[in-house]
């Protein structure tokens, strides 16, 4: 007995159509032609409305924002979805949250799901069942891969041969070892830097010096394979970002709508975590931190600048709406910041910059009274903004 029905067939076929990274897509070419080639599958099964959603072309399967699968999800809610058809059945999300959201909204409204092995009912047992075991092997299937490259990577950095990235004024040789970078130029100009730095003991007036003087410093550029994904929690700021970066002509940036406890981006996917006082925003930092820990590479690092306190504040001041967003009110003390690092997992946490932030009686004297606030600046206790740095373990 068929499972589809005339039922399903008065309804959209819809083809999902998905490749892990813009790598694939340029070269994975024959993929490609067999997942656009389902639209054909579709019309033999029975469909003559047949739409191909291709949105996702370049993105991971394996937790990361995809508006082809969101816009998939919402045409099946619609109830204008007879049969989702893909390549392979859990190609269409490669983590159990996605998958069996997805199992569970088809089997509400009654669609199909169909790749080149079969036509499954998510509403009959058996086939749930099956389609249940094809998304956990996939999703072990890419923990495994995962864990190997990691192994390897670790092995690696055992034996000392793994380098990530090599200072200024050196370069690889051969696949183990480094050198000074033999570019005349870039020698004279790293040794122009720190013989001005002996000179005027300033980072600051060095860096005055070369602009005045119009004298470039070596930098690492990045081409096209370098990428950078900014995330932001509001539509509007997300609609800015890209709209500046379609003005600018920058084409290796994209821009997510996300949280910061919760990054819309795959687990070990990003060699660098760069945050200006967001952390201090947020009532509960534990997960935040956990969160930039699973995104990083091995090795990968964060810079973030925040705002700590040199003790406990008053709850008052904890308490004051204007001070939470002044960035004032969410400042942990440094010790207890530090501690949060650390229990997240990251090693070699430390305080690059720091500068003392005054927090006048006028801030506080809607909150406090003046017997309170006399107290408060006789405990020491302040604020200042910091530059913290740490890295994920490599082993």
């Amino acid at each position: 007995m068929s499972k589809i029905t005339s039922e399903h067939l008065s309804r959209q076929a819809v083809v999902y159509i998905r490749q892990s990274t813009a790598d694939q897509v340029a070269n994975n070419l024959e993929s490609k032609r067999r997942q656009y080639g389902l639209a054909d599958r579709a019309q033999q099964l029975g469909w003559n409305d047949v739409a191909i959603i291709d949105d996702d072309l370049g993105r991971s399967g394996g937790g990361v924002a995809r508006p082809g699968f969101e816009k998939l999800l919402a045409a099946i809610c619609d109830g204008r979805v007879g049969a989702v058809v893909s390549i392979e059945a859990s190609r269409l999300a490669r983590n159990g949250r996605d998958w069996h959201t997805l199992l569970e909204f088809c089997g509400l409204v009654g669609t199909l799901i169909a790749d080149e092995d079969g036509v499954y009912d998510p509403r009959h047992p058996n086939d749930r069942l099956l389609l249940g075991m094809k998304g956990t092997m996939s999703e072990m299937e890419l923990s495994v891969l995962r864990q190997r490259s990691l192994e390897a990577l670790k092995q690696k950095a055992r034996r000392g041969e793994l380098f990530m990235t090599v200072a200024i004024g050196y370069v690889r040789v051969g696949n183990n070892s480094i050198a000074k970078d033999p570019d005349r130029r870039i020698a004279q100009a790293i040794t122009l830097v720190f013989a001005k730095f002996t000179e005027m003991h300033s980072v600051r007036q060095v860096h005055l010096w070369l602009r005045h003087e119009r004298i470039p410093l070596p930098a690492v550029t990045y081409g096209a394979e370098g990428r950078v994904i900014g995330v932001d929690m509001t539509p509007d700021m997300i609609a800015r970002a890209r709209a500046n970066a379609r003005k600018l002509g920058f084409d290796n940036v994209e821009f997510r709508l996300g949280e910061i406890e919760r990054l819309p981006v795959d687990s070990g996917a990003v060699d660098a975590i760069i945050s200006n006082c967001v952390l201090n925003l947020l009532p509960d930092k534990a997960p935040a931190f956990a969160e930039m820990f699973r995104v990083l590479r091995p090795g990968g690092r964060f810079c973030v600048s925040d705002i700590v306190a040199t003790g406990p504040l008053p709850e008052a001041v904890r308490q004051a709406a204007e001070l939470t967003v002044g960035c004032v009110a969410g400042a942990l003390p440094e010790a207890e910041y530090f501690e949060l690092i650390e229990a997240a997992g990251f090693e070699g946490a430390r305080n690059a910059k720091e500068q003392p932030i005054a927090l006048p009686d006028e801030a506080l004297s809607p909150h406090m009274s003046g017997h309170d606030i006399a107290a408060f600046r006789a405990s020491g206790v302040g604020l200042k903004s910091v530059t913290v740095l740490a890295a994920k373990p490599i082993a």
